[in-house]
């Protein structure tokens, strides 16, 4: 392999009436209810950004604020340098949810989670907001590196291995009305250059398959991955909104490819603990 490759879906799942995630990696974006990921591939020699948007359930508009924040994130990934632009980034993100939301009264309390990473010089940065994931593999073993943003989650109880939440309020989220105060996303740095793996996704995963039964399903081919978790997780009820996203990064002998990432349909750093 001599780039970063990633596989992504999202899907409404077998409950909801439509679909209010939106996934989005080196300027590709979709919201599309698709049961077959799309693959990518691009040199790791600039910023580059994957991430995954729940629009808040319940909330009027969720499919509006997740694509409104993700557009706003990969428009900003070339201007990008480090951990403190990633967090201005994230900022523009939050403020473009709220005016459109300001704009129509049926949008005023829509909001999304946020969870991704950026690829900056030969580190990772993770970030998310809200109680979407990101997770580390390591031969076949998952890591947790996000904080989910509700009052009864703790990254080293139970609750970060079994997936099922007692409960969906979330702390903060992208695009809510919290007055002045704006969301502080959690962030961590992870070095690359060995062929590391990441999981994204959002709690239609999660809430369906503990994290046992995600790792039951990790595979060598990243599309492959995608598809079982997906089948796997309609499975066990599809209850919301799916996405997924595994991404693989080049090991360090790496060979330049051209910037512009090649798109095919498919059938660290420790993070502080969560207060």
């Amino acid at each position: 392999m001599n780039a970063i490759e990633a596989a992504a879906l999202t899907h409404r799942g077998r409950v909801r009436p439509g679909n209010e995630d939106t996934v989005g990696l080196a300027g590709w974006l979709s919201a599309e209810s698709g049961a077959h990921p799309v693959a990518l591939h691009w040199a790791a020699d600039g910023p580059a950004l994957c991430v995954i948007a729940d629009g808040m359930g319940g909330h009027a508009a969720g499919e509006v604020a997740s694509r409104i924040a993700v557009e706003r994130l990969l428009a900003s990934t070339a201007g990008i340098a480090d951990e403190a632009g990633l967090r201005a980034a994230i900022l523009q993100a939050h403020l473009a949810v709220r005016a459109a939301a300001r704009a129509d009264p049926a949008k005023a309390d829509m909001g999304t989670t946020l969870a991704g990473l950026l690829f900056l010089d030969g580190q990772a940065l993770v970030f998310n907001i809200g109680d979407s994931r990101v997770y580390r593999e390591n031969s076949g073993y998952l890591r947790l590196l996000s904080c989910d943003d509700t009052s009864s989650f703790d990254s080293d109880g139970p609750e970060a291995r079994t997936g099922r939440r007692a409960s969906h309020g979330l702390l903060q989220a992208v695009g809510l009305d919290l007055g002045d105060i704006a969301p502080t996303p959690h962030l961590s740095v992870v070095t690359i250059g060995g062929g590391e793996r990441f999981l994204l996704c959002s709690d239609g995963l999660t809430d369906m398959l503990d994290q046992d039964e995600i790792e039951a399903c990790l595979e060598p081919d990243l599309p492959a991955t995608v598809t079982r978790l997906f089948k796997v997780a309609m499975a066990a009820g599809g209850e919301d909104n799916i996405s997924i996203m595994m991404v693989q990064c080049p090991r360090a002998s790496a060979a330049k490819l051209p910037d512009r990432p090649s798109l095919r349909a498919a059938a660290g750093k420790p993070m502080e603990r969560c207060r």
